[in-house]
């Protein structure tokens, strides 16, 4: 048995339309509602409905562009076109691949979204659950960036701040430090790295010793400090091998500041271009780990006369 289907094609038309019991095709432009009773419509990817679209029947095929409200009651709803307005649909089957710049509310058996919405998304079907959870957990991972972000740097605005004093106090300190680093690099290196291999394991000592309970606070009193005053000797440590200026510290370690905020913000906007972020965040804490090694070991040195 052979089926035909009678559609009534609709071209350039000013004024709202309501039909029932038929099966449409709008292929123009109409400017004004469209109103379909137990049938079927079909928006062509030509057409462009300037009005609100409502359905009750069988099936709704969106291609083209509607700058108004949608709703419909089918068993079959396909959008693939632009849609300006809120969208509420009720089917068997929906699935939006178009764009839609509204809240949509769906509820639906079968539920599927290829494309863009804009406004909030309210939406009833068991098909649609891993869609609703992806996209809760995307938005969750992009809130969890932006806070890790605004930490991170509140912690760069904070070291610098600190670099800015440690600077002040320990001015008289820097040329002594780079005695001691011109004099012997690969041995202060050595110095710094086995500090940094040895922090943990003489915390876990401190720990579990009775005595060495008491000596934690000053333990940490002073690698903070050492911490400190090495990273300011290595932003300016930047600083002199840019600037080759070995007298103007202070030109060097606005030069130093520079580098490091330079290499947040890069690191910052490297997120949106793939891999290039873990380079960046490589290259960023590699850089920090390696100006405060040395300036550690140039400390060490200068205190305990290595």
């Amino acid at each position: 048995m052979l089926w035909i289907i009678h559609f009534i094609e609709i071209k350039d038309t000013t004024g709202s339309i309501s039909f029932e019991k038929e099966d449409v095709l709008i292929v123009g432009e109409v400017k004004g509602d469209v109103s379909i009773s137990e049938g079927s419509l079909i928006i062509t990817d030509s057409a462009n409905i300037v009005g609100s679209v409502s359905i009750f029947g069988d099936s709704l095929i969106i291609k083209g562009n509607v700058k108004g409200d949608v709703s419909g009651v089918c068993n079959k709803i396909i959008i693939s076109g632009n849609i300006k307005g809120d969208v509420a649909l009720i089917g068997k089957y929906v699935k939006n691949d178009g764009y839609l710049n509204g809240d949509l509310s769906v509820i639906a058996l079968n539920f599927e979204n290829n494309g863009k919405i804009e406004g909030e998304k309210r939406i009833i079907s068991p098909r649609a659950l891993p869609y609703l959870l992806k996209e809760t957990e995307e938005n969750h991972q992009k809130e969890k960036n932006i806070h890790f972000k605004i930490r991170e740097l509140i912690f760069i605005l904070s070291m610098i701040i600190l670099t800015i004093i440690t600077f002040l106090i320990s001015r008289a300190l820097i040329s002594n430090l780079f005695e001691k680093l011109y004099e012997n690099p690969i041995r202060t290196t050595i110095v710094g790295v086995i500090f940094v291999l040895l922090f943990f394991p003489i915390m876990i000592f401190l720990i579990i010793s009775i005595l060495g309970i008491l000596l934690i606070p000053i333990y940490l009193i002073a690698c903070i400090a050492l911490l400190l005053i090495s990273y300011t000797f290595g932003l300016i440590l930047v600083g002199r091998i840019i600037s080759r200026d070995y007298v103007n510290d202070v030109k060097n370690m606005i030069i130093g500041i520079s580098i490091i905020i330079a290499l947040f913000l890069l690191k910052s906007i490297s997120i949106y271009i793939p891999y290039l972020d873990i380079l960046m965040a490589i290259i960023f804490y590699s850089f920090i780990f390696t100006i405060t090694t040395i300036g550690i070991g140039s400390v060490l040195r200068l205190v305990f006369k290595i």
